[in-house]
């Protein structure tokens, strides 16, 4: 079972959300995203601590700078050495992609 923790915050932080339901969402998001940037949570007991899917918390990861992967220096020496990994399809959406690609945007 999830533990709860109480957390005082300034009134001030009330001037960048609608009202406390929205704070306490946004509060959850930030903490979530710190330890799992800390590496003490996985990216599924982050997206769980902020009500969303694995998926949904991985995309805030991103919006918010928060790498979703670590890579050592040998995977990233590897990895550019294969340039041409995907084909040019897949990094240029055509028109069937690009309802899909606007939506992650």
């Amino acid at each position: 079972m999830p533990s709860t923790v109480e957390i005082p915050v300034p009134d001030t932080l009330l001037l960048h959300s609608k009202d406390h339901a929205a704070l306490e969402q946004r509060s959850r998001l930030l903490l979530a995203l710190k330890f799992f940037e800390l590496g003490e949570i996985s990216s599924g007991q982050a997206a769980e601590m902020c009500g969303l899917s694995r998926v949904g918390f991985l995309f805030e990861a991103g919006k918010h700078g928060v790498p979703v992967a670590e890579l050592s220096e040998d995977e990233l020496s590897a990895d550019s050495d294969t340039p041409n990994k995907f084909p040019p399809r897949c990094l240029n959406p055509t028109p069937n992609h690009a309802g899909l690609s606007r939506r992650f945007h």
